[in-house]
């Protein structure tokens, strides 16, 4: 009414923004026109869109990765080896080898018995020299082949059978030559504790004396063989020593 237009004329007018807040008592209001506002006012966020910024990261080159166990260098070395067949026979046993570089070897076991097996008539008695000369494949690890030759001498008898054989006169040594193949593996994590197999044949030749296998048993006659047959078969315990 008149007082709206009063302040419309003389205040209103000079003012660009105005409110005017009516406070009243909630009691004092109708219940249509209360309402329940929340305790806490609800702010809404807007957010602006953010440019992404880029940023050059130099390039990683991956490096090939190397194996979980390093194989050792090949390196030359002095390796002592016993074969467990012969130590079984209750014949003492050495091989010495001289190995280039996991290429080849040149190995010279050597083999002596000079007892009974606790009778005269049961014995494996014998000294005996095998050089050999082998070779090992660098695409099959472990893998080797070898030439050798031998001489030596025997004397020998089962009781179990009816004849004693021994070299001619005792001295006429037995001469052999062939080959062999075989396969060595490491028993240690440093590679110098290992396992070797190895089985050969090849060409014999010896002159013999045959007697009865009794106590000072007549001899029988002399014969001689000539021949290929197995000559050599090892499973051998190796250590190598690095030069």
């Amino acid at each position: 009414g008149r007082t709206w237009n009063w302040m419309l004329a003389h205040i209103f007018y000079e003012q660009r923004y105005a409110e005017i807040s009516v406070v009243l008592p909630v009691d004092t209001l109708p219940t249509s026109l209360v309402r329940n506002e929340p305790d806490i006012d609800t702010v809404m966020i807007v957010s602006e869109p953010v440019t992404p910024v880029v940023v050059n990261q130099p390039e990683v080159v991956s490096e090939p990765v190397a194996d979980v166990i390093a194989q050792p260098e090949p390196f030359n070395s002095i390796n002592i080896k016993t074969n467990v067949i012969g130590l079984g026979l209750l014949v003492a046993n050495i091989g010495i080898e001289y190995e280039k570089e996991g290429k080849w070897s040149i190995c010279v076991p050597f083999y002596f018995s000079g007892w009974d097996y606790f009778k005269p008539t049961t014995k494996f008695r014998c000294l005996y020299l095998q050089p050999e000369f082998r070779w090992y494949y660098p695409n099959a690890r472990g893998l080797f082949s070898a030439v050798h030759i031998g001489a030596g001498y025997y004397d020998v008898c089962f009781s179990s059978g009816k004849y004693r054989y021994q070299d001619m006169d005792g001295d006429t040594p037995f001469l052999n030559a062939g080959v062999s193949v075989g396969f060595r593996h490491t028993l240690s994590r440093s590679g110098n504790l290992m396992m070797e197999y190895s089985v050969g044949g090849g060409y014999i030749s010896t002159e013999y004396d045959r007697f009865y296998n009794t106590g000072n048993g007549r001899l029988i006659n002399t014969a001689s063989f000539n021949g290929f047959t197995l000559d050599h078969a090892s499973i051998s315990f190796v250590y190598r020593i690095p030069l």
